[in-house]
């Protein structure tokens, strides 16, 4: 009975009737019924495609997509019988002669009804599959088609691309080596014509299908390209494709373990200029700079990154620098983000860098942006400077170079307005400081230093004063003999006298000009028990080396001074004698003392901070309110 109709219907149709409205009832209708029949015999399918053929020729755009959804429909029906075979050869045949029809009639915007004739061609594959028979010469057509949609689909067909990708996949094992470079080439073209992300999605899909047949100069190019193509573009399109990009790096460098120093290049070229327009959208920065990060933590010790960088484009790199720079000055905490990835960025060159210009520039704008991350609360602080804080001891330790007066005045200068309540970026300056020291880099710079230093004593953080007694250690450490080193501050602290003659009376009087004796002086009646320990282990030091030098008494010292001395001279034997008169027996046996005591005594807590908190006589003003508020 639904043969029947099926055939009556067949015979509505005239073959000369032309009324678009009427072919496209009868197509939809047809398909209507195809979908309800269990079998079709082999005369109303050979007529049904002759109808088909017919339409696709018309020019009206939705009966030619009636016509193909149509054909969609007669690829899927189940055929039966002992014909099976040559009917289905029959089928491909003239399924293939009606999608040529369509494809020679359609233009070259009408990438729907091209996509479609694709859907048709992929199903048809599959049922050919499910026989045997015929899937290469499927394979092949649907690759041609696919490659024809390509060409002729822009970036605004994303549904559109993104099916052509599945249908390449599908037909991936009938392709040979030409039909790979075919695609390689369709990259380029795409790229050109300013396709970028249909040639970063395709460009994608070859180096997850293809990668045993790419080269790596295509490879090359072809992300050059884009990265060209961008330069002067900012835009939610350039994002994506950004993205793109990223992942097919990553990809490519997983699979190959190769570096590509001029891809590098090229990337940093483009993140300088990105980095100049203020309008540059975040996310693009953040992108950027992990494309570099990715590079770099690829690189191989032969042929390194950063090493082609340095020898050959280092004005590139500066440019850089001084670029993020003034971005991160104007808009802060908008780039915090980005500041983590450049800081990372900028910690990897510099252990490889022996430029004293890209070391100096670098350091600046590393601190510039770590202060910024500091002051937004940013979760990665701590880690950031730790890693800030290894990077500079392997710099200053591993490599003498000439004084550089800039990077310390920087560092000077940060720690006088930091504030954080972390005080990492203190921590991290002050140990800078005296590595820098200890590899005399900052000579002419001497006496600003130790102020600042001495100012830092008055911090209320405890790990940053005893990183500033760990310098004034290596500055006694700097005016002993060489042949002779200070002692550990576990040892003796009686402050017996011996005959060492370390010290010459120059020296010990640059103890005071130098900041070195207040700092101290302060030290030891810190609230903090370390803080003092260290501070008296320091003092017994310098006081088991006096004996030739210092007189034992103040009537002794003054006999020593002429007349017209000056009060300078006068000031400085009376901070030594301060430091003499010490009881420091007393007070390292209450440096060492264990908290456990207070939990105890509770009198004994209150009454050590109130001792701490009238500090030392010469205190005034805002050292006094300093040292009180450190106390409480």
């Amino acid at each position: 009975m639904k043969e029947s109709m099926l055939h009556l219907y067949q015979r509505v149709i005239s073959e000369n009737c032309t009324n678009p409205c009427v072919l496209n009832a009868w197509l939809q209708g047809l398909d209507v019924m195809l979908h309800n029949c269990n079998f079709v015999k082999d005369w109303i399918l050979a007529d049904a495609y002759r109808k088909i053929i017919f339409c696709l020729r018309h020019n009206s755009l939705f009966v030619i997509k009636s016509a193909v959804e149509l054909l969609s429909t007669l690829v899927l029906i189940e055929i039966h019988g002992t014909e099976t075979k040559q009917m289905l050869d029959n089928s491909n045949t003239k399924l293939r002669d009606a999608l040529r029809e369509l494809w020679n009639n359609c233009k070259d915007d009408d990438v729907d009804i091209k996509l479609t004739c694709l859907q048709v061609l992929e199903k048809s594959m599959k049922k050919v599959d499910q026989l045997g028979s015929g899937q290469l010469y499927a394979g092949y057509e649907i690759f041609n088609k696919a490659y024809t949609v390509l060409e002729i689909c822009d970036d605004s067909c994303c549904a559109e691309r993104n099916q052509v990708m599945i249908l390449l996949t599908e037909c991936r094992c009938c392709m040979r080596h030409n039909e790979v470079m075919r695609l390689e080439a369709l990259v380029y073209q795409l790229l050109q014509s300013g396709s970028i992300q249909t040639a970063m999605t395709l460009a994608q899909w070859l180096f997850l299908n293809c990668e045993e047949e790419l080269s790596d100069q295509v490879i090359m190019k072809q992300i050059q390209f884009l990265t060209i193509q961008q330069t002067h573009k900012f835009d939610e399109q350039t994002c994506d494709s950004l993205g793109i990009q990223k992942a097919v790096i990553q990809e490519f460098l997983d699979k190959r373990k190769l570096e590509f120093p001029s891809l590098f290049l090229r990337q940093l070229e483009l993140l300088v200029n990105f980095s100049r327009h203020k309008t540059v959208p975040l996310e693009q920065m953040e992108l950027l700079l992990d494309v570099l990060e990715m590079l770099c933590s690829n690189r191989c010790p032969e042929n390194s990154l950063v090493t082609v960088l340095f020898r050959k484009q280092q004005k590139i790199y500066l440019a850089l620098v001084d670029t993020f720079g003034q971005i991160f000055r104007a808009k802060e905490d908008t780039f915090v983000p980005v500041m983590h990835s450049f800081i990372l960025l900028c910690s990897d060159f510099l252990t490889h860098t022996q430029s004293c210009v890209v070391m100096e520039k670098t350091l600046k704008v590393m601190l510039v942006c770590l202060d910024y991350i500091t002051k937004s609360d940013n979760e990665d602080t701590k880690e950031l400077w730790l890693k800030v804080d290894i990077m500079l001891q392997h710099l200053f330790c591993q490599t003498k170079w000439e004084i550089l007066d800039s990077v310390t005045e920087f560092l000077t200068d940060l720690l006088l307005h930091l504030k954080d309540q972390e005080a990492f970026p203190r921590r991290a300056a002050v140990k800078a400081i005296k590595l820098a020291y200890e590899n005399k880099m900052f000579e002419d710079r001497t006496p600003e230093v130790f102020n600042v230093l001495c100012r830092m004593m008055s911090d209320l953080d405890w790990e940053v004063k005893c990183s500033c007694l760990d310098f004034w250690k290596a500055y006694l450490e700097s005016i002993h003999s060489p042949d002779d080193q200070l002692p550990e501050y576990a040892q003796d602290i009686s402050g017996s006298s011996r005959s060492c003659h370390l010290i010459d009376t120059d020296q010990l009087h640059s103890l005071v000009d130098s900041g070195c004796a207040k700092s101290l002086l302060k030290a030891v009646h810190d609230c903090d028990k370390k803080v003092q320990s260290k501070a008296c282990h320091l003092i017994s030091t310098i006081r088991r080396n006096h004996d030739a030098v210092f007189p034992r008494s103040q009537d002794a010292a003054d006999d020593d001074v002429p007349v017209n001395s000056g009060s300078n001279k006068m000031c400085q034997l009376n901070v030594l004698s301060e430091i003499w008169a010490l009881d420091l027996i007393t007070l390292t046996v209450t440096s060492n003392q264990s908290t456990d005591q207070y939990d105890v005594n509770a009198e004994a807590l209150l009454e050590d901070i109130l001792i701490s908190v009238k500090g030392l006589p010469e205190m005034s003003g805002a050292d006094e309110e300093d040292n009180a508020i450190d106390c409480y």
